[in-house]
């Protein structure tokens, strides 16, 4: 076997399938390979031997002395990743190590301390239950107290007979840390870590917050004082293993369920100072050159001894105030993603001082500032889900997480967007991702904290159940009657960073009500129409969707954000082909228009119709005007013209609707032009007339005779034959039967002359004189003197009734006409008999009263004094 250090590594392989082989020849080369500054060799050689059952009591011993003797990054590299069958032998040689080896060798130990208890947890539970029961009774080994947590340790150092043991194991295990051998690189490495991957002045402070919540605390304090800073928390103190790891990279003594896993974090304090003091429980020591310890002989008398407490004397480039407000920065929302911290306390130079406190009130999560130095306490709901991950994990990691949410709420509980960091991995990040909630898992994250680590499929586990937490608080903010969009990110404002957590919002949400809808219900995406403001209110009762067992409704106003969120989670514009067919599904013809239509939002409505990008036939054919009965017509079917034919036509003819100028001019002049609504032909009344819906017309003789005003006299003419008109008796005529307009001062006449001659009925000519005056042949004196003249005789009433019409209107008649009627029988005698005053018969008229004595039975007029006699 000589010389096998020197041989190429492919003919050492060679050499170690030989000695699994062969007998006898295992030893020699365990040895010589265990010797070897590169373990390789030893490793393919361990787990060949163990391939080939070839582990014998006897190998096993001797792999015991070549382990022991191994320098501690050789040890590690040989137990990084061993073969199946080899792994089971090593995990008992590092159980019987841990309990035998020096304690001259602090950092091999933590090492194996950490590595059992990733391998064999249940082998690590016995190693520490062993350590317990040794440290229970008298003092025995030291080496056990290396075991034992921080507050045992404490612990035993109070007490008398444990005292001086824990005193002397505490000095032998620091001074074996201190005189640990490092290579030049390895130093050099510590240094870079400790001063250039914390780029953020003052992220000492959160690694102190995440390395108190691991040790259980629910205190934290920082005061900065002009010197120096002194970091406290109250919990567990500082053990061996802890100390190890304060002093390594990557030696982490942390379980998977604590925050810290690279075992770097301490390595922030340099920031600040050279070199850091700790005391806490056993130990009091001061730290050089990033990992030389050295036990100090006293712990100051302000530090309590029950806390734990780093002192970092400042650098000469610190600016106190400057960190102090560093400090001041530190999110109160930290005491949320922390699981165990409860309280901070920060503390300046001039003694201000600031203190967080976490409580939670009426359902609220609240963190007040007990100081009350600035603003109102800031008040969360909680959202939480948990996640078990079965992908692939490095050893060591942590397989399970809480998913936090954390909405910021006002006193009311309205949701509101959350300022600051948004990202946690227990301590803020500096990921920009655009989200208004806190969100926290136990991300992984790169080194320095600032950044989640892409690629990860953990990662994109705890994303997604995050997006999932953030719709179950969108929910439970519906639940409780708050608009849950202050919370929701729009698409353009979400990092990269989150896409995992955007898609599963919104896949949580997309079916979910989770949208204000018009009519002030809640609605999801998919059944949510964007409408325009204007439009909402008037078509929020309306289904706008064409599924009757999944209504669409109207989405509420939105600002321009909510709407963009609003769309990425499905929501649906209603096009205006959409709303043209919606509206005709709901508008129904020959009816009266919905209350959403005839309120303040029939404009809306109309001028989004009037710009709808759809042919003009479509809206011609919704019934959108209003007939003089309040139906809705078809602009198609529909005919405009007066009020009075509107009136007159209201509900007659459901296939020729005529609707009034105004019904029209009423709808937006854009709208008007699209509606093309044809012009009412006036031969259509005429028609109607002379057909069959005559009958009908007449029963609607006030907005009859009103639209027969307005035709023209042609038109008039077509009708003389059709009776349309009641005479002075009711009965309808036909202008070819003579109907007349008897004038007003001859309506005494009426009743005498009705029977001669049909006489308008005067009401028609009150309530429609142009139509009587065009239409009817006026009946008056000189007409009346024609009849007479063609021989018509009045009854002596009548004739009477004429003649005193006459007296009244004495002065206004003509010469000629006066004389004309003065020739028929209209004027009593003194003996009662009617007789004319010209003419054969005639009454005599004597200017002597005594001419008229003398002859009494002369048929003398017997008031000859009456003013139509001096007319004639």
């Amino acid at each position: 076997m000589n010389g096998f250090a020197t041989l190429p590594f492919d003919e050492q392989l060679a050499l170690v399938a030989r000695a699994a082989r062969e007998p006898g020849a295992a030893e020699a080369l365990l040895r010589e390979a265990g010797a070897l500054p590169d373990s390789e060799p030893l490793a393919r050689l361990v787990d060949a031997l163990a391939e080939a059952g070839r582990l014998d009591e006897a190998l096993r011993a001797t792999l015991a002395e070549v382990l022991e003797r191994l320098p501690d990054p050789a040890l590690q590299q040989l137990l990084e990743e061993p073969g199946a069958a080899a792994a089971p032998l090593l995990e008992g040689l590092a159980f019987d190590a841990l309990r035998t080896w020096p304690i001259t060798r602090p950092s091999a130990l933590a090492f194996l301390v950490r590595w059992l208890r990733r391998r064999d947890p249940a082998a690590h539970a016995r190693l520490m239950e062993e350590a317990h029961a040794a440290t229970d009774g008298p003092p025995t080994d030291g080496r056990w107290l290396l075991f034992v947590s921080g507050a045992r340790l404490a612990a035993l150092k109070e007490d008398p007979r444990w005292g001086p043991r824990v005193v002397e194991t505490v000095r032998l295990a620091v001074d074996a840390l201190a005189r640990a051998p490092k290579s030049i690189s390895q130093a050099n490495a510590e240094t870079l870590l400790a001063r250039r991957v914390y780029a953020d002045p003052g992220h000492f402070l959160f690694e102190l917050l995440q390395n108190a919540d691991d040790a259980g605390a629910t205190e934290w304090s920082a005061r900065v004082e002009a010197d120096r800073a002194v970091i406290a928390n109250d919990g567990a103190p500082f053990s061996f293993l802890d100390l190890v790891g304060v002093l390594s990279i990557g030696l982490t003594t942390k379980a998977a369920q604590q925050i810290g896993f690279f075992g770097v974090g301490f390595k922030s304090v340099y920031e600040v100072c050279e070199r850091p003091r700790i005391h806490s429980g056993a130990f009091d020591v001061e730290i050089a050159h990033v990992s030389i310890p050295r036990v100090l002989a006293t712990r100051p008398p302000d530090m309590d001894a029950g806390s734990t407490a780093l002192v970092l004397p400042f650098s000469d480039a610190v600016d106190a105030d400057a960190l102090f407000r560093r400090a001041l920065a530190i999110p109160p929302e930290t005491l949320l993603t922390l699981p165990h911290l409860e309280r901070i306390e920060l503390t300046g130079l001039d003694g201000a001082r600031v203190r967080w406190r976490q409580r939670v009130e009426r359902g609220s999560t609240v963190l007040s500032d007990q100081a009350l130095t600035e603003g109102a306490p800031r008040r969360f709901r909680i959202t939480e889900r948990r996640v078990s991950f079965e992908g692939e994990r490095e050893e060591g990691r942590a397989r399970e997480s809480r998913v936090l949410v954390a909405v910021s709420v006002q006193d009311d509980g309205a949701p509101r967007p959350l300022s600051g960091p948004t990202l946690f991995a227990f301590l803020p990040t500096a990921e920009r991702t655009g989200l208004r909630v806190l969100v926290h898992a136990r991300f992984d994250v790169t080194v320095d904290r600032e950044r989640v680590e892409r690629g990860s499929a953990w990662n994109d586990a705890l994303l997604d159940a995050a997006g999932h937490a953030i719709a179950d608080a969108a929910l439970e903010l519906v639940s409780d009657g708050h608009d849950p969009l202050a919370i929701l990110s729009a698409p353009d404002d979400a990092a990269p960073a989150v896409a995992t957590l955007m898609a599963a919002t919104r896949s949580r949400l997309h079916d979910a009500p989770c949208l204000p809808a018009a009519d002030g219900s809640w609605i999801s995406p998919t059944r949510a129409r964007i409408v325009a403001p204007s439009l909402a209110r008037a078509l929020a009762s309306l289904d706008l969707g064409d599924d009757p067992g999944s209504p669409a409704r109207a989405l509420a106003p939105l600002d321009p954000r909510e709407l963009d969120v609003a769309r990425w989670l499905g929501a649906q514009p209603l096009s205006d082909a959409a709303l043209v067919e919606r509206l005709g599904a709901h508008l129904e013809t020959d009816a009266p228009p919905p209350a959403w239509l005839a309120g303040p939002g029939r404009a809306a409505i109309f001028d989004a119709l009037a710009d709808a990008a759809v042919d003009d036939a479509a809206l011609r054919a919704l019934p959108l005007v209003l007939t003089a009965d309040g139906n809705l017509v078809r602009a198609a079917d529909a005919r405009v013209a007066s009020t009075e034919l509107a009136a007159l036509y209201a509900g007659l003819d459901a296939n020729r609707p005529v609707v009034a100028h105004g019904s029209v001019d009423a709808l937006p002049e854009r709208l008007r032009a699209r509606l093309a609504i044809a012009a009412f032909d006036p031969a259509r009344l005429v028609d109607d007339l002379q057909g069959d819906m005559r009958s009908q017309l007449l029963e609607r003789e006030a907005p009859l005779l009103s639209a027969l005003g307005a035709l023209a006299t042609t038109a008039l003419d077509r009708l003389r034959d059709v009776p349309i008109l009641r005479d002075s008796t009711g009965a309808r005529r036909a202008l070819k039967e003579g109907l007349v307009d008897l004038a007003p001062w001859l309506e005494a006449l009426a009743p005498s002359l009705a029977q001669l001659v049909p006489v308008l009925d005067p009401e028609l000519r009150r309530t429609h004189p142009a139509l009587a005056a065009r239409w009817v042949p006026a009946f008056g004196l000189d007409e009346l003197a024609d009849a007479l003249d063609a021989g018509l005789r009045l009854a002596p009433e009548p004739a009477r009734q004429l003649a005193s019409l006459l007296d009244a209107r004495a002065t206004e008649l003509s010469r000629g006409l006066a004389r004309r009627l003065a020739a028929h029988p209209l004027f009593d005698d003194t003996h009662g008999a009617l007789r004319p005053l010209r003419g054969e018969g005639c009454a005599l008229s004597a200017g002597d009263a005594s001419l008229r004595e003398a002859v009494p039975a002369w048929p003398w007029l017997a008031d000859p004094a009456r003013p139509f006699v001096a007319a004639v």
